[in-house]
């Protein structure tokens, strides 16, 4: 009960009116698993909160706290650091790591390379170092498709996959949804699933 308290008061300090006035909010899906909110500064620092409130039962469920900071250069390249800890409320398990992302704009920013390095600890798997690499393109302004090639887990376990999508692109509202196969044998499910991510600008 005291975990699910803190989660709701987190929920109602990130949707605060007066913090909205000088910074943005954002919220969305990830992996159609779990649900995220969040608050960045003007100064490009912020936090973000997931939960899997939409799949699992509340005892089972798992929580992520995750500080971050955005760095853009006028070359087109962006940057963002972020450290993460989280637990299941059960405590079943935690896990602790960092995460590295970059994006690369080309031609007018219709051609992007994307990468990610994520670093680690499992309390039951170990230590995992994780990646992601590929490339979006916009063929049409709110519309573009996207591919990667990673072992980066795409809910707990770390699994070699190509995954491939659409995405659906508005000022406020991106979505992607996509196909994901694995590349060995760890897994032999094609998982199809769908991302969002709904944002409030400055």
């Amino acid at each position: 009960m005291k975990k699910k308290i803190l989660f709701i008061l987190i929920c109602l300090f990130l949707l605060n009116p007066v913090l909205a006035k000088e910074n943005q909010f954002f919220a969305g899906m990830r992996n159609e698993r779990y649900a995220f909110i969040g608050l960045q500064t003007k100064y490009r620092f912020g936090i973000a909160l997931e939960n899997s409130v939409l799949v699992q039962k509340p005892k089972i469920q798992y929580v992520r706290f995750s500080p971050y900071y955005l760095q853009e250069f006028s070359f087109g390249l962006n940057l963002s650091y972020a450290l993460y800890g989280g637990f299941r409320y059960d405590l079943d398990f935690f896990d602790l790591g960092a995460r590295l992302n970059a994006e690369y704009l080309l031609h007018n920013q219709y051609f992007h390379l994307l990468g990610i390095f994520q670093p680690f600890y499992d309390s039951d798997l170990g230590t995992e170092l994780t990646y992601l690499a590929g490339f979006r393109t916009f063929f049409l302004k709110e519309i573009g498709f996207q591919g990667v090639i990673k072992n980066l887990p795409e809910y707990r376990k770390s699994e070699h996959r190509v995954a491939l999508g659409l995405i659906f692109k508005t000022e406020r509202l991106s979505v992607l949804p996509e196909i994901s196969t694995p590349l060995d044998g760890q897994s032999p499910l094609t998982r199809v699933s769908v991302s969002f991510l709904y944002s409030l600008p400055f």
